[in-house]
């Protein structure tokens, strides 16, 4: 029979969407999490997750009671308590403020405020390395901050703006406010984190991580938990489609956009709240315009290695099968793709 898998000890933290989520009931979840369990599979492991507020959680590991944590951002003050994956993500900080709020609009804006961060965050730990004049806040989660802010407890809160996207989203927290202006001096790469020393779990992380970049699982994650944030849905997204490409993209009798893509491409947007604009045109030019940004994607595009070199792609929603064909009447029958070595195809 079989070896049950060896199982890896992690940690979530609470609160940290999308990377890492615990819901009601225990249930660790998020990109980093999947991220960590796609890896260690690789590896032929599972990972089991204790889950808890991030100093529960990055107690446990510095205590040596679990092996590695999924989602750590890479700063000087952790490098002697922690070892380091290489890196899976760059992200940059935010500022949150109350919607009324104009005074607030950079981080030189926030001297002699007061700021909430969550405690022991990387935010934290970048607030604290240089003397802002920022009367600096801690508070046990970021829910808890931006609770205070939306309150009037404090005046901004310093955070990464993708978790503070999905956070305002899931709070209902209407009044609050993400500044588009990144942090730029705040930058965290995120990677998996294990105790100063455990070489052996981190050569394990590390090679599964690589393993996932190569063989697309990484993008398919990526895609999954931060489409929905990363997409311009301040105004209409333009998708491309060849006109000639039947039954998946082509144009009807009245020159309408028609096909399986065509409606795909329809029902996601409906299911996301997106305004999308279908253009269809000669296939070469298509392409063309995706590669200099005229259009924002195309509905229907074949995965290959060299496309994957110059374009992501999401998971894929259509499997096609090719075949050959020939004249009707030809000596010339081929069974199968070895048959058309030295022919004119």
């Amino acid at each position: 029979p079989q070896a049950d898998p060896a199982v890896l000890l992690s940690g979530c933290e609470i609160d940290y969407p999308p990377f890492c989520i615990v819901h009601p009931d225990g249930r660790a979840d998020g990109f980093s999490v999947e991220l960590m369990q796609k890896a260690v599979a690789q590896m032929g492991y599972e990972v089991s997750f204790a889950t808890g507020t991030w100093a529960h959680v990055r107690g446990l590991l510095e205590r040596g009671e679990i092996q590695a944590l999924p989602l750590v951002g890479r700063t000087p003050e952790r490098e002697e308590l922690y070892d380091f994956s290489v890196p899976y993500l760059t992200m940059y900080g935010a500022i949150v403020v109350r919607e009324d709020n104009k005074d607030i609009n950079n981080l030189a804006d926030l001297r002699g405020r007061n700021v909430a961060v969550m405690q022991g965050d990387n935010a934290e730990e970048f607030l604290r390395r240089s003397d802002r004049g920022i009367n600096i806040i801690a508070e046990p989660s970021f829910v808890d901050a931006f609770k205070k802010l939306s309150q009037g407890g404090c005046d901004a809160v310093v955070i990464q703006r993708l978790v503070a996207l999905r956070l305002l989203e899931e709070t209902g927290l209407k009044k609050l406010r993400v500044i588009n202006k990144p942090i730029m001096e705040f930058r965290q790469d995120f990677c998996f984190a294990v105790k100063k020393g455990d070489s052996k779990t981190l050569a394990l992380l590390n090679e599964g991580l690589a393993l996932m970049m190569a063989d697309g699982t990484y993008r398919q994650l990526h895609a999954k938990w931060f489409a929905s944030l990363e997409i311009p849905s301040f105004r209409r997204i333009i998708v491309g489609g060849d006109a000639n490409y039947p039954p998946y993209d082509f144009l009807d009798e009245n020159g309408n956009a028609t096909g399986l893509v065509v409606e795909i491409t329809r029902a996601a947007a409906r299911a996301a709240g997106l305004d999308i604009d279908i253009r269809l045109g000669h296939w070469p030019d298509v392409r063309a315009d995706l590669e200099v940004g005229r259009i924002d994607a195309i509905m229907g595009m074949l995965y290959s290695p060299e496309r994957d070199l110059k374009f992501d792609f999401s998971p894929s929603h259509t499997i096609c099968e090719y075949v050959i064909a020939y004249r009707k009447g030809s000596s010339f029958s081929p069974g199968g793709f070895a048959d058309l070595s030295g022919k004119g195809v």
